[in-house]
């Protein structure tokens, strides 16, 4: 196959933050799904979407040098009230580069570069990934998922929207985000 040549595409919903999975674990014996949990894997082993949607964010924050590769985020106490709703992290990470807002996949990390943002530019920068857009017509049962509008969304919406939260999208409009990233800025047409 050629580079970011799709062969195969299995969708999952999965990646609709809309649907809650008890203690936010994903609740596999109703769906007939097994998985190897082991009691020392930490809350959030699998990949969802939040993980995946942070570098996507945070890049729009680098692109507009709000913060730059030196930059340090307090992510202490382990915790951040913002908009009167707290975001937590699996753990007190301290003070994180950049980087390790992303390695880390700090929620707080995230919330605090995105609330330097507007909202205009986290959802058109969000957008421009291809996120909420229609995709192709290869793709006839492909969904283009859901992003909200500008008007439509309150500061704290805004900041989940940094983390994946309030947002619908599908595995293909997250690997044609990645190509870019991963292709030097320039999208692949997959």
């Amino acid at each position: 196959p050629n580079l970011f040549e799709v062969i195969s595409l299995i969708t999952s919903f999965i990646l609709d933050s809309s649907l809650t999975f008890g203690n936010g674990f994903f609740d596999a014996k109703s769906f007939n799904v097994k998985f190897n949990f082991l009691p020392k894997d930490p809350p959030g082993w699998w990949l969802a979407k939040s993980s995946v949607l942070k570098p996507l964010s945070i890049s729009l924050a680098l692109d507009d040098e709000l913060i730059n590769e030196d930059t340090l985020i307090d992510t202490n106490p382990g915790w951040v009230e913002f908009e009167d709703y707290r975001t937590e992290d699996f753990r007190n990470y301290g003070i994180l580069s950049v980087s390790e807002v992303i390695a880390k996949s700090s929620n707080v990390g995230t919330v605090k570069i995105c609330s330097q943002m507007n909202k205009s530019r986290v959802i058109s920068g969000i957008r421009s990934f291809g996120i909420g857009e229609y995709f192709s017509e290869m793709f006839l049962n492909h969904r283009e998922g859901f992003l909200p509008g500008e008007q439509n969304i309150s500061l704290r919406g805004l900041v989940s929207l940094c983390y994946g939260y309030g947002l619908q999208t599908t595995l293909l409009h997250i690997a044609k985000a990645y190509t870019g990233i991963l292709n030097d800025g320039i999208e692949a047409n997959l």
